[in-house]
């Protein structure tokens, strides 16, 4: 996320109408940086929880998403912020 429009919030797609996403992500140290219970493919790569409300630092980060509604399914994986 730089600002310009382009890939500036992490967008999750293909999943059913009426899903809904819990969402916690963690940096390289297991500290929670991001949670939402209702996820709506919002985040723009601030830290919200535990660190402060400032713009996570270029690296990997590591997710849970709990998704609900027409399918259920955990999924864990690691994202990557660019800037």
């Amino acid at each position: 996320p730089n600002g310009d429009g382009i890939a500036d919030r992490w967008e999750i797609q293909g999943l059913p109408e009426g899903s809904k996403m819990d969402v916690e992500i963690f940096n390289r140290w297991g500290q929670v940086v991001y949670a939402n219970g209702d996820y709506r493919n919002d985040w723009d790569g601030t830290c919200t929880r535990g660190l402060g409300s400032d713009m996570l630092p270029a690296g990997t980060y590591f997710y849970v998403m709990n998704i609900s509604g027409p399918i259920e399914r955990t999924t864990t994986a690691y994202l990557q912020i660019a800037r």
